[in-house]
């Protein structure tokens, strides 16, 4: 046996230690269900966290927009976006938070509520992201509607990308396009069963569509987490 000395001190053996995931460097397999499944699972385990962050924002908005609507009077054209940036703005702040928030449940990390308020450093670039999106979408719902539709699928990784990966406004554009290239078509079909995911918890007393919609955000971002080469981990299996 080469290299065995006879005379030295034995050795404990050596444990494997898990390397920490990194990405492929291209997109990874995902499905819908799969996807519903990883938003559940992570919706069950932190759901003070999550469903209580998702309030707070909506609580927030809602509050700011009927302020501003006492305020403005809504026949005065010259005033008639200010409400709309106002809230472009507020929501920009807070989806940085959520992105976060949502992003390590879907990483299955404990997720910090403190971090709702952490938007601070990517605020201006989701700002202008935002509202790039905004006439980007517009634009092509002006062209017949379906157009709009391929835009929004085609750009509906770039929140994430802004700031998970710190890119400018118009790198996230660029690298959601390229991103979802393949994935469209299955990206259209969550959002169909999203919506019919939301309508079942409207329908169970209301406060289920909640508990919904944060299984779709967390669903959400795993499919981007695989669509970045990331092997975020799935579900955990049910016991029952």
């Amino acid at each position: 046996m080469s290299g065995y000395n006879p005379y030295q001190a034995p050795r404990a053996p050596v444990e494997a230690v898990a390397a920490p995931l990194q990405a492929t460097g291209g997109p990874l397999p995902w499905s819908i269900g799969d996807a519903l499944s990883v938003g559940w699972d992570r919706t069950k385990r932190w759901w003070p966290t999550l469903v209580f962050s998702l309030l707070l924002v909506q609580g927030i908005q809602q509050g700011v927009n009927y302020g501003l609507q006492a305020l403005i009077p809504p026949d005065d054209a010259a005033l008639a976006f200010i409400p709309s940036i106002i809230d472009i703005a507020i929501s920009s702040f807070f989806s940085v938070g959520l992105i976060r928030i949502t992003l390590a449940a879907a990483r299955r990390q404990e997720p910090d509520f403190a971090t709702l308020f952490s938007g601070g450093d990517r605020w201006l670039a989701v700002f202008g992201l935002n509202l790039l999106i905004a006439l980007l979408v517009l634009a092509g719902v002006l062209a017949l509607i379906i157009p709009g539709i391929i835009v929004a699928l085609g750009l509906s990784m770039s929140l994430w990308i802004c700031v998970d990966q710190n890119k400018s406004a118009m790198d996230s554009i660029q690298a959601s396009w390229e991103m979802t290239k393949g994935h469209r078509g299955s990206l259209f079909g969550y959002g169909f069963v999203g919506m019919l995911v939301a309508f079942v918890g409207l329908l169970a007393l209301i406060v289920g569509v909640f508990p919904a919609a944060t299984t779709l955000y967390v669903g959400m971002a795993w499919i981007y987490l695989r669509l970045a080469g990331e092997a975020a981990p799935g579900a955990e299996p049910d016991p029952a």
